[in-house]
């Protein structure tokens, strides 16, 4: 007969905590990027659990899922309390024309940059 220890949970099943690492990886992105997302809301604030911040897989998978499939936000989800008028009222501050130089460097705008680079160092 197999006897269930008094203070064992009976119906719980074993689970890996989302790290912020393996958040980042799951993403493609750096862990900078999942701070960021998280100050924007993009995902949900993680739980510290000792000297560790983490998030418990169905709340940060639920929360991808509905972020991705364009369903929203749920009430508990929601960072700020302030209401949505109050938010979308606030002002954004204005935000400098990028110039052409400064873009951002993706894999293909790297290679059409080292060509430039390579034909105006050959002429």
């Amino acid at each position: 007969m197999n006897a269930v220890h008094p203070s064992q949970p009976q119906n719980c099943t074993p689970f890996v905590p989302v790290l912020k690492a393996d958040a980042a990886a799951l993403l493609r992105v750096c862990a900078k990027t999942i701070d960021n997302y998280i100050a924007q809301g993009l995902l949900p604030k993680p739980t510290r659990f000792g000297m560790r911040e983490m998030w418990h897989p169905n709340v940060f998978y639920a929360h991808l899922s509905r972020a991705l499939l364009g369903e929203g936000l749920l009430a508990d989800d929601v960072i700020s309390s302030a209401p949505v008028e109050a938010t979308a009222a606030k002002s954004v501050p204005p935000v400098a024309p990028k110039l052409q130089g400064s873009m951002p460097i993706g894999a293909g705008r790297l290679s059409q940059r080292l060509a430039e680079i390579n034909q105006r160092h050959s002429a």
